[in-house]
């Protein structure tokens, strides 16, 4: 009896030193794997049995890096008592993102699968490591939320407005005037018939007419703002007189009234408009118009290629004596007192066509209303200049220069 209590002493002893009733696992070998295997001179693979005093625990490892999501190992085999792969029975890495990837356990060939858990809750075991987001990825959704939500608000209410404005479309309210005025003359050119008046506003009226065999809408101003600026082109080339914000109606024994005094851009305002000595008639207020339209022929001419003679730099009119923004005392001081106009140059008369021009454009701005031309007998001399100067049929070409480089036009001028 006391022999086989020593003996069974003994097998208790061991089976402790052998950690078997602790419940631990005995490594004896673990996958093995170099890549570096030829500068070690070494097996590339196999199985590493393992070896260490009977005291020291024995493990498993492996090391991988993870090179943009594909999993490169870089060592596996036998590792030797550390005390943090103790009762590991899976290779687990937990550190958030080595640069080097490593894991231990314990158990035969437990190295075989190795895994990346950065967190300590339990996932499915992979070998592609997953990795975290970026640190600022919150604060930029955050950010860009807001920002497109404000955009798309945006958006919406200028879509909204739009529809709303195409929807409602602004309507002229007819507001009181005297009449409207007679049928113009200049419409027998076409087969035109005015009918009847179907609205009158503030700055015309509109007339129901016939051409030829439809019926159309006729609108009749008149001006009283003559400038370059108001002088439009169409395509072919033909002029067209817009802006009539200043503009009268005259009719047959009736006054235009004696509240347009000095009215128009400063710079284009007669003698008469700019002293206020105004006789406030229908032929008074066509000289005042011919006076503008003398300084819109000089400023065409002043862009015409003439006789052996440089074309200058477009200005406007006065602009030469007084710049850009001349006060009412300064056209007053040029215009009235010291009777100036824009400079005709000597070259200009070496040119038939341009030299009659020239002396159109000095009767047209003449001091004395009286003796300003007619806008007839401005249309008749231009007539006769073409026939003069074979204008369509010659290469002796009065020619506007309409492109201007390296030029900044000065800003349109207000009118008062």
């Amino acid at each position: 009896m006391g022999a086989a209590a020593k003996l069974a002493f003994a097998v208790f002893l061991i089976s402790c030193s052998s950690g078997a009733i602790l419940g631990r696992s005995e490594t004896q070998e673990c996958l093995f794997f170099n890549a570096n295997w030829e500068k070690d001179k070494s097996n590339q693979t196999g199985v590493e049995p393992c070896y260490g005093d009977k005291d020291k625990r024995r493990h498993c490892f492996a090391t991988w890096k993870n090179i943009s999501g594909s999993i490169e190992i870089v060592k596996q085999g036998c590792w030797l008592d550390d005390i943090n792969c103790y009762d590991r029975t899976d290779c687990v890495e937990k550190k958030d993102s080595p640069e080097v990837y490593f894991c231990c356990c314990e158990g035969n060939m437990c190295n075989e699968k190795f895994f990346y858990f950065p967190e300590m809750e339990v996932t499915q075991p992979t070998s592609n490591p997953v990795t975290p987001k970026p640190p600022y990825y919150n604060i930029l959704l955050y950010s860009l939320v807001p920002l497109m939500l404000i955009a798309g608000i945006v958006i919406c209410a200028f879509w909204v407005y739009r529809h709303h404005k195409m929807a409602y479309p602004p309507v002229l309210v007819p507001t009181q005037d005297p009449g409207p005025p007679p049928p113009s003359p200049l419409l027998g050119l076409k087969p035109l018939q005015l009918l009847e008046v179907k609205a009158r506003g503030r700055f015309g009226c509109v007339w129901k007419a016939q051409l030829l065999n439809e019926y159309v809408a006729v609108k009749i101003f008149p001006i009283q703002d003559i400038k370059s600026k108001n002088v439009l082109l169409k395509n072919n080339l033909t002029a067209c007189i817009a802006d009539f914000g200043l503009a009268l109606k005259f009719e047959a024994g009736k006054s235009a009234g004696d509240t347009h005094g000095q009215v128009g851009t400063r710079r284009y305002m007669a003698p008469e408009v700019l002293e206020g000595a105004i006789n406030f008639q229908r032929d008074a207020f066509l000289r005042i118009d011919m006076y503008a339209m003398g300084l819109v022929l000089w400023e065409l001419a002043s862009r015409c290629t003439a006789a052996d003679g440089p074309v200058d730099e477009y200005m406007l009119p006065f602009e030469e004596e007084i710049g850009q923004h001349p006060s009412l005392e300064d056209m007053q001081e040029v215009v009235v007192h010291k009777k100036k106009r824009p400079v005709l140059r000597d070259y200009w008369q070496k040119h038939a066509g341009m030299a009659m021009l020239c002396e159109t454009i000095e009767e047209c701005w003449d001091h004395d209303a009286e003796a300003r031309l007619s806008a007839g007998c401005v249309g008749e001399r231009i007539t006769q200049m073409q026939r003069l100067t074979n204008i369509i049929t010659t290469e002796d070409i009065v020619t506007v220069v309409t492109m201007v480089t390296n030029v900044d036009f000065p800003p349109k001028e207000s009118s008062l």
